[in-house]
């Protein structure tokens, strides 16, 4: 995947985040699909599905906001 803070979120038409207990299903990620990770240090073990999409959020907010 794309690290998010390498892309102009703007592009996305829609974001999808998966479940935390599964993840997002095989056919999202059969490689069609435009897949953004957000960066992690390796003693990192996981980040949960609310933090995740106040990250993405947040950064879409940053990326576009208008002063």
């Amino acid at each position: 995947g794309v690290n998010i803070w390498d892309v102009e979120l703007k592009e996305y038409s829609y974001l999808i985040f998966g479940p935390e207990s599964v993840g997002l299903p095989d056919e999202i990620l059969d490689g069609k699909n435009n897949i953004l990770t957000i960066p992690m240090t390796s003693e990192t073990r996981s980040i949960n599905l609310a933090n995740a999409v106040s990250i993405v959020a947040y950064e879409y907010l940053r990326q576009n906001y208008d002063k």
